[in-house]
Formats: structure tokens, C-alpha cells, sequence
């Protein structure tokens, strides 16, 4: 079986001004090691990675870089497209808003007329950034990118109470076959995989295991679900 995943990892970046952004903390860490285990298990990787991230590694698979949410829509969508990849992972920390506008309570403040390119005056009393909603690249993964492969998200809440609830409307809302759910405060040691509706009844709606088994169980997933999708196909044809 030709096996290809296309995963996303690190954060984005968005412009403040020429040399200020506002991004996340996200060290890229899990999407660069599953891209790393993917490639040793015989998988065609693409890993869409954050610019600034592992500068000095050099990569055994294709890697392309991106820094604000709209670069990462664009490689992602000809990711799908044109490689046609068996599972996608959007591991990445995308941002909810990008600058909007600027304002200051100062009259006729310096440098804030083009802040994404000139520099904002660092002799303001004030500063006001105004965000806007941020495109949902998850969103349009399935329903403008028309990809019909294995799909694995992420969702990261800070309340324990309303994580499972998040996941499971993040699988309705977005087509993702599996959401893995953490919290921040526990995001190192364990995570919580949701699953989507199994019409064989045999995947649990989700389980809990140790983050560093995350990787193969991922994994295994998008090959367990390709391999019983492929088998459907065959079955339907003959």
C-alpha cells in the first residue's frame, strides 16, 4: 500500500508591523516527530512547518515552510490537491485573529498609518491592536478542498470540563475522523482521542493514553481506517 500523510506543525505568525508579530507558543514538536516516524515506517511524508522551527534539521522528506495563517492555507490546500494524501494531520497552532487595524488615543501618532509595512513608533503612550477573525483552515479542509481522506485534528482547551464536549463538536462541525484533545496544563503527558462515528460499531467513541505513544497511535489510525475504507470500496464494486 502506498501510504502519504500531509501534516501541519508549529504556530503561525501574524504581522503586528514590519518586525513585531503576534504568534503562540507551539514548538512543532509532535507534528515533526510523527513526520519523522511516519518517514521511518515506510509513509511519503509532507511536513508544512513554521518558519523558524528546527532551522538545522535537515528533513529526509519534502518540507515547506509557511509563517501567517494565510501561507499555511495556501500550501495546504495544494498539499491536498495536488498530493492527494492518504491522511492529513492539522497539528498546527493556528491563530483565531489577524490584525485588523491599529489605533492610537494620540493626535497624528507616529507610524501606525501602514504598520504591516512600516514600524510602529515605540514612543507611543498607547496602542491599541484591532483583530479580526482569522480564515478557519480546518473548516475548509473538507468543505471547500473537497478532501476525502483521513483527516486527524487537534484541539487545545484550558478547561478540563469542556474538553470532550469541544472535540466531539469539532468532529461535527469540521469532518475530522479523530480529534486529539488536550489541555494546556496536561498537554506534555497524555492526550485524549475522539473519534467519529464507526459504522461497525468496533472504534470507542475515545480513549486516554500516554503522549508518547500519540505518534504511532495516529498512526495507525489513518491506516486502520484507509485499509477498512478500501476494503468497503471493494466490496461495493464487486
Amino acid at each position: 500500500m502506498n501510504r502519504s500523510i500531509l501534516i501541519t506543525a508549529g504556530g503561525t505568525s501574524e504581522p503586528v508591523d514590519a518586525v513585531r508579530v503576534i504568534t503562540n507558543r507551539s514548538t512543532g514538536k509532535t507534528g515533526v516527530e510523527l513526520a519523522n516516524l511516519a518517514h521511518r515506517m515506510g509513509w511519503k511524508v509532507e511536513l508544512l512547518l513554521a518558519r523558524g522551527l528546527y532551522c538545522e534539521t535537515k528533513f529526509p522528506f519534502v518540507v515547506n515552510r509557511f509563517e501567517t495563517v494565510e501561507e499555511l492555507g495556501e500550501l495546504l490546500e495544494r498539499g491536498i490537491r495536488v498530493g492527494k494524501p492518504t491522511g492529513v494531520v492539522h497539528a498546527a497552532a493556528v491563530s483565531d485573529y489577524v490584525l485588523d487595524h491599529v489605533e492610537s488615543n494620540e493626535k497624528n501618532p507616529p507610524g501606525t498609518n501602514s504598520p504591516k509595512t512600516g514600524k510602529i513608533s515605540g514612543h507611543l503612550e498607547s496602542l491599541r491592536l484591532v483583530l479580526k477573525r482569522a480564515p478557519r483552515l480546518l473548516a475548509k479542509i473538507r468543505s471547500e478542498w473537497h478532501y476525502e481522506g483521513i483527516l486527524v485534528s487537534f484541539k487545545l482547551e484550558t478547561d478540563p470540563e469542556n474538553l470532550l464536549l469541544h472535540a466531539r463538536r469539532s468532529l461535527q462541525d469540521n469532518g475530522s475522523n479523530m480529534v486529539v484533545a488536550n489541555t494546556w496544563e496536561n498537554h506534555r503527558d497524555s492526550a485524549l482521542l475522539v473519534f467519529g462515528p464507526d459504522p461497525n460499531g468496533q472504534t470507542p467513541l475515545f480513549i486516554h493514553i500516554p503522549r508518547e505513544t500519540l505518534q504511532i497511535k495516529i498512526l495507525d489510525f489513518i491506516e486502520q481506517q484507509f485499509l477498512a475504507s478500501s476494503l468497503q470500496k471493494k466490496n461495493f464494486q464487486d
